[in-house]
């Protein structure tokens, strides 16, 4: 069998940036699979005897980009590493992997971040209970309006006003129970759901290498969480049709619509999730995943942490010393968000609004906003550089009246950190993990000044 010299330059090319992909697997799996691949490819190549480039092209577009195969690789590699491992760091570490790959693997990492959230928190109120023995525990408190409610505390801080602990050192057997078995019980069902998408992704590689490429008949036993959520790696859509730039002007209208209607009017439920569900579906059915936006795995996570701290350094300079300073000389301060006065000297309350923060706020948002709405913006200009540009100041708009409740001055700051957040998802070629990263560093530097009293 004999390979054309441009067969051969693609097969290497392919080949060479699925090695880099693969980096941090071990040198012989990596081996392993790039011989593999080479030999699939040739194989479904070869044309009575050659290897031509038009038979590489065909072979290649079957097996999709060498990012996306490494990403399934990769997940895998991870979720077998944790589950002999079984440990909750290597479990977590994986589950990120998955949820950047899919909206399911997405909703399992929020599931296991609440069980080992919850499963901690008791652990720790427990172990924490010797130390502080007058205040660390569940406690029974009034809220203001007549009813109660339940709120474990650490210890850190006073006696709750009208309040009364329940269990008292039965909190010690109790949480130290309950906590550990909530540890246990999801790292059970986080390993569950690991081997079962293993086992449609194995299923979903084995039919494209094996199933013969010609046929044009979709994957469809076995389908990866992967093709199934969130579709094949999105190639350049090209120039979008008017039909498609108008039908992208009427979701920005109702998108608008929503923003507004919650954050003004109050006529519709919070905007943030109903934004996530349209946008999941829109960009699923449209742009054929969520990878469009930018929520693929990034290339380098060290650059896009990077980016994401100066980000955020950005933003909370130009609120203390330009935003604010110049609102004051016209409005009153901006609002806080209602209970966040109560985290100061509060651990549990401050983690409460730390895992609200990177849940809600820095996904549910950014994917909201700077996700969705700000795609479908820049669809109505064609997909331009300038058009993105608008679109990040029409999204930063709408991002400020998403936080109506702070009055004007909260409003105007919020628009300027929808500004920061949009030049940084394009300066850093539209990585959304920046985004999402640096509101997550944001109001995590917030709820930090809050916790120890450093700011009203």
């Amino acid at each position: 069998m004999t390979t054309s010299g441009d067969a051969q330059q693609k097969i290497e090319a392919y080949l060479s940036r699925l090695r880099q992909r693969l980096r941090g697997m071990n040198d012989d799996d990596v081996r392993e699979i790039v011989e593999e691949m080479r030999s699939h490819i040739t194989d479904k190549a070869a044309a009575d005897g050659e290897v031509m480039a038009v038979g590489v092209d065909a072979a290649i577009a079957r097996l999709g980009t060498p990012e996306e195969l490494a990403s399934q690789y990769t997940t895998d590699h991870l979720l077998a590493r944790a589950e002999v491992s079984r440990s909750p760091l290597r479990i977590l570490e994986s589950l990120f992997r998955w949820a950047s790959l899919s909206a399911a693997g997405f909703f399992v990492l929020m599931g296991a971040l609440l069980g080992y959230f919850f499963g901690t928190a008791l652990i720790l109120c427990a172990l924490l209970k010797s130390i502080h023995p007058h205040t660390a525990g569940l406690w029974v408190i009034p809220d203001g309006t007549g009813d109660y409610e339940f709120s474990l505390r650490m210890g850190f801080g006073g006696v709750p006003a009208g309040g009364r602990e329940v269990l008292g050192w039965w909190i010690v057997p109790a949480g130290l129970f309950v906590g550990c078995g909530l540890v246990v019980l999801t790292t059970r069902f986080a390993l569950w759901c690991g081997r079962q998408y293993r086992k449609s992704a194995t299923l979903t590689l084995q039919e494209s290498t094996c199933e013969d490429w010609s046929m044009n008949k979709p994957i469809s036993a076995g389908k990866s969480f992967l093709r199934l959520v969130f579709g094949s790696a999105p190639s350049d859509p090209g120039p979008l049709t008017v039909a498609q730039r108008w039908l992208s002007l009427v979701e920005l209208v109702v998108g608008s619509a929503i923003v507004i209607g919650y954050n003004v009017y109050h006529v519709v439920p919070n905007e943030v999730p109903i934004l996530f569900v349209i946008g999941l579906i829109s960009l699923r059915v449209r742009d054929g995943g969520w990878r469009v936006i930018g929520l693929g795995w990034p290339a380098s996570w060290r650059r896009t942490i990077l980016f994401a701290l100066a980000a955020a350094a950005v933003r909370v300079l130009l609120g203390q010393f330009v935003v604010d300073p110049i609102t004051a000389h016209f409005w009153p301060p901006a609002i806080a968000p209602s209970g966040s006065d109560e985290i100061t000297g509060h651990a549990m309350v401050a983690l409460q609004w730390l895992f609200l923060v990177w849940t809600f706020a820095a996904f549910g948002e950014e994917i909201g906003y700077r996700g969705y709405l700000l795609t479908r913006a820049a669809d109505v200009g064609g997909r331009s550089k300038a058009a993105y540009w608008v679109a990040v100041l029409i999204v930063s708009v709408l991002f400020g009246y998403g936080h109506y409740y702070k009055g004007p001055a909260g409003m105007i700051d919020s628009g300027v950190a929808g500004l920061v957040l949009g030049a940084a998802y394009l300066l850093s070629g539209r990585n959304l993990w920046v985004c999402i990263l640096a509101h997550g560093f944001i109001d995590t530097f917030g709820v930090t000044m809050a916790f120890f009293g450093w700011q009203s």
